[in-house]
């Protein structure tokens, strides 16, 4: 039990500072998504995938390796219901928007969205301009994310 917490404490502060553990043997292939992270936000409007959270969860549910052929580390523009506000380990703000069942889509708000965070509301609809860090634990995970007014 006590190794259970103590990895779940690891995997949680993992995905609070933006990183998302995959399964690759890889060495290159962190590199190349740093790289692919710190262009997208600059990226023109068009590349800018449009989704939302429900049909995340379905693509992701279906086939994981397609999914993070089709999002992982890219724009994207997820519009859904908000079903949680929370305070992640770093104290960052976290959002869950309304998936499939139960399975949510994740998204960690950069810093300057603190205020706007503050205004919202559980059940409410609500777009975000984020960045995909794939799939963890069976969930999508959004991150750098912006609220859209």
């Amino acid at each position: 039990m006590k190794q259970i917490i103590i990895t779940s404490a690891f995997v949680l502060a993992l995905a609070a500072c933006g990183e998302v553990p995959t399964q690759t043997n890889n060495a290159a292939a962190p590199a190349a998504e740093s790289s692919n992270t710190a262009s997208a936000p600059t990226a023109p409007a068009a590349e800018v995938i449009k989704v939302t959270a429900k049909q995340l969860v379905k693509d992701y549910e279906e086939n994981e390796a397609a999914g993070d052929a089709k999002y992982k580390g890219k724009a994207l523009e997820v519009s859904g219901q908000l079903e949680a506000i929370e305070k992640g380990m770093m104290d960052e703000t976290n959002l869950q928007l309304q998936g499939k069942d139960f399975k949510n889509v994740l998204a960690t708000l950069k810093e300057s969205e603190e205020e706007k965070a503050l205004k919202l509301k559980k059940k409410s609809k609500i777009t975000l301009n984020c960045i995909s860090g794939g799939e963890f634990a069976s969930l999508p995970v959004l991150k750098d994310c912006s609220i859209k007014e």
